[in-house]
């Protein structure tokens, strides 16, 4: 999950100090790359075998943000902040697929 900040900029005389604050009130966000020829025991002219697959990878990627989401907010209520409501997270799974290209070299029939 890539976590958001702004940042305190504090200055005194010319002395500064920046200190980075995490953001809470962000939606998760996570990312994920399948490249599906290199997945064992999968068949790639089965679609509903491929979409079922893929089903499942964006349902861990959710069930992860929301334990990230979670993790964060108890450390955030264990530091004094009030506890926020779980937000819909962001899920981008990027799928790559990889298909031979078949060609026919006989002449069409007219």
């Amino acid at each position: 999950m890539i976590d958001r900040h702004v940042a305190l900029l504090q200055i005194q005389g010319k002395e500064f100090q920046l200190t980075p604050l995490p953001l809470r009130t962000v939606r998760p966000f996570v990312l994920e790359e399948v490249v599906l020829s290199d997945e064992e025991g999968i068949d790639l002219n089965d679609q509903m075998e491929i979409t079922k697959f893929l089903k499942a990878k964006v349902n861990a990627l959710i069930d992860q943000a929301n334990q990230l989401w979670d993790e964060r907010n108890d450390q955030a209520v264990e530091d004094g902040e009030p506890e926020l409501p779980r937000m819909l997270p962001l899920v981008r799974l990027k799928v790559d697929i990889y298909l031979p290209l078949r060609i026919s070299l006989a002449e069409p029939r007219p």
